[in-house]
């Protein structure tokens, strides 16, 4: 693919855009959209839950909405707007058909302000259609591996707060989702966004690359992670050390960052072991069709 020179002199894949994935315009999100446009030269849109927004509000914003996604035939279990990620590339790629190549981020990521120009230039040229952090062979211990099984496919992971993928990419996964949408043995097993995105672009034979494959390390998993929450203190310590990663996540502001820390601990303190046989059980039949 040609690349071309942005208005910072930046190489970039032709009509490439950023998409940020948040639940509420907030202050932050619109200070992280303007970082992004200003260290990427790219277009970059919201992604927001329809349910939050006012009449009129963030008019281009990709719009995540349960009856859209309906009639695109998607299935939307109750919790689709957190599970489901991939289900905003569908949507950006219906509103915006014109770029080949969108990066979804989350608005709980940040980047180091004096790597984040080189991040996307790092990426400029290249020309893959699937590239995420810790892609890699499920864990049979992970929550949601039981949800990915199939008799022609194995189970993948990776890690959904930065990945970016091709049009042709989000066409494949689209079509996959509808069509495990008409099937009642998939719906009953819903995968979330990392094992699904990961699984099926492997199953397609996509071409797929990890972010630290390029140039230095762009994550490490003390600072991208799951299972932290950091403050905007935090991030701010962050920077100050040298020779520090590219990405980070979660950084929350707020209450938000409150909500989140207190989130996590009731999950380490909620047993799953009832959830997870339930889940092995329901898997016995998936397991046995196609991917």
């Amino acid at each position: 693919m040609t690349a071309a020179s942005n208005s910072n002199g930046c190489a970039a894949i032709q009509n490439s855009a950023i998409i940020v994935r948040a639940t509420r315009w907030s202050e932050p999100l619109a200070h992280f959209i303007a970082e992004l446009r200003a260290a990427s030269g790219l277009p970059v849109f919201p992604a927001l839950d329809s349910r939050y927004l006012a009449e009129g509000e963030e008019t281009g914003a990709i719009r995540v909405d349960r009856d859209v996604l309906c009639q695109m035939g998607l299935y939307c279990p109750g919790n689709f707007a957190w599970r489901c990620g991939d289900y905003v590339y569908y949507l950006a790629r219906r509103q915006h058909p014109e770029y080949s190549h969108i990066w979804l981020i989350e608005h709980d990521v940040r980047f180091s302000p004096a790597r984040i120009h080189a991040f996307f230039e790092s990426f400029a040229g290249v020309d893959v259609d699937f590239l995420s952090a810790l892609f890699n062979s499920a864990d049979p211990k992970w929550y949601w591996y039981n949800f990915a099984l199939a008799r022609d496919a194995k189970p993948y992971s990776c890690f959904f707060p930065v990945t970016r993928l091709s049009g042709r990419a989000i066409d494949s996964l689209q079509a996959k989702r509808q069509e495990h949408s008409r099937q009642w043995w998939r719906r009953i097993l819903w995968p979330n966004d990392e094992i699904f995105v990961a699984t099926t672009a492997h199953h397609a034979g996509l071409s797929i690359a990890d972010i630290n494959e390029y140039g230095d390390t762009l994550y490490d998993g003390e600072f991208f992670q799951y299972n932290k929450s950091f403050s905007a203190a935090d991030y701010e310590g962050f920077l100050t050390q040298s020779g520090g990663p590219a990405m980070f996540h979660p950084v929350l502001y707020g209450e938000e960052y409150h909500q989140r820390v207190k989130r996590l601990a009731e999950h380490r303190n909620r047993k799953e072991t009832g959830r997870r046989f339930t889940n092995r059980l329901k898997s016995c039949i998936s397991r046995s069709q196609r991917w």
